[in-house]
């Protein structure tokens, strides 16, 4: 499922990476499920108790830098919990 701050980000990756890829600079987007962090701490217990998972920081920022080193230009991952970086598939509205 994708979140409200999903679809603009990759829009905005899909709108602008072509044209700064001719001036040189990469652009993409990671964008993390639940992570766990200080601002998440106070309601940590509830989303275990509930089942929720959560990312921690150090797999979101594994998955920022491995895209800043060997990802192209307009590169979409979508992080998840409990798998890997995975590759963004926009899904039709029906």
């Amino acid at each position: 499922m994708c979140s409200v701050r999903t679809k603009p980000s990759f829009g905005l990756v899909r709108a602008l990476s072509g044209r700064l890829a001719r001036e040189g600079i990469r652009l993409g987007a990671v964008c993390p499920g639940l992570v766990d962090t200080p601002l998440t701490a106070g309601a940590r217990t509830h989303f275990q108790a509930a089942g929720v998972l959560m990312l921690s920081a150090d797999e979101v920022a594994a998955a920022v830098v491995d895209t800043l080193r060997t990802g192209e230009a307009g590169t979409e991952l979508v992080l998840t919990p409990g798998h890997g970086p995975a590759r963004y598939v926009p899904t039709p509205l029906r």
